[in-house]
Order: C-alpha cells, then structure tokens, then sequence
C-alpha cells in the first residue's frame, strides 16, 4: 500500500502545482488530501499493532461537503470524460486514476479486517472529489472537457448489452 499511496501523493503533488500556478481556489484542499494521506499510510503501520487509524467519518464528510460544493459550480456530466482538459484536469485524471488503483488494492485488506473500511470509504470519495475538481480545473482554465462518444462498435455493442 505505501507504493501505490506515494504514487497518489506524486501525482496529487503535480496537480496542485498546476492549480496553483493556475491560481485555482482548490490548492488548499489538495494540500490536506495530501496530508491525509499521510496519515492514512502512518495509520495503516500503526493499525497492524491494533492502534487506530487516523482517518474518520469526519474526514469522509469533509470530502463529502466539498464534494457537493463544487458540483453546485458544474453542470452534470454528459457521458464518460475522456482525461485531458488541460494540463491541471489531466493531472487530476491521473491523481483519480492513482486513488481508484490504492482503493481496489485495499479491498482485500478492508475484508479481512486488516485495514480500516474508513480508508476505503475515504479513498473512494476522493476518487470521486478528484473526477469533480478535474472538471472544475477544465472550466477554470477555459478548456473543453471532452466527452466520451461511443463508434459504430461502441454503439453495436451498447445495444447488445441493454
């Protein structure tokens, strides 16, 4: 987990300086995911000697909150968003991208009891919060997201499935 949670921390790392330079209102708060997580990669050393870990609820609806903040700012989503929109939504891509890698690695951990089911929750709203933000830093930026358009396969495909 520590591998996986340093790649999320680099590429959260990137993003933010891209949002600063970009003079995004969001830096902030990529700052304390970073932090956070931190401690969720020092709580989980502790947690395996069966002391607590750091990440709460309160923590996952801090996500949460800002979560639906910055929805309020974009119009829903059309279709999947191919990454890209930018220097700084493509490295909020990549951030989510790392964050949604680091939550499919602890599920076996989350099951066994081994690590947190919090961390999970957490990891997976952020995933979320980090899609929400690309979209914002795309706007922000003045880029066009660009929006999933499915080929002829695509199509053929999607009708077979419904």
């Amino acid at each position: 987990m520590l591998g996986i949670s340093e790649e999320l921390l680099c590429f959260l790392g990137i993003a933010k300086e891209h949002a600063r330079e970009s003079n995004h209102t969001y830096v902030d708060k990529l700052k304390r995911i970073q932090t956070l997580v931190i401690e969720i990669q020092t709580g989980l050393l502790k947690y395996k000697d069966n002391t607590e870990q750091n990440i709460t609820h309160v923590h996952i609806k801090e996500i949460e909150d800002w979560i639906k903040a910055y929805e309020k700012e974009l119009p829903p989503p059309e279709n999947f968003i191919i990454p890209g929109g930018g220097i700084t939504a493509a490295n909020l891509h990549l951030s989510r991208a790392a964050c949604r890698k680091a939550e499919r690695y602890i599920i076996p951990f989350v099951r066994r009891s081994e690590i947190p089911q919090p961390v999970q929750v957490y990891l997976n709203r952020l995933s979320d919060f980090l899609l929400i933000l690309s979209r914002l830093a795309a706007k922000l930026d003045k880029q066009n997201e660009h929006i999933y358009v499915p080929t002829d396969v695509g199509k053929k495909n999607n009708k077979k499935n419904t």
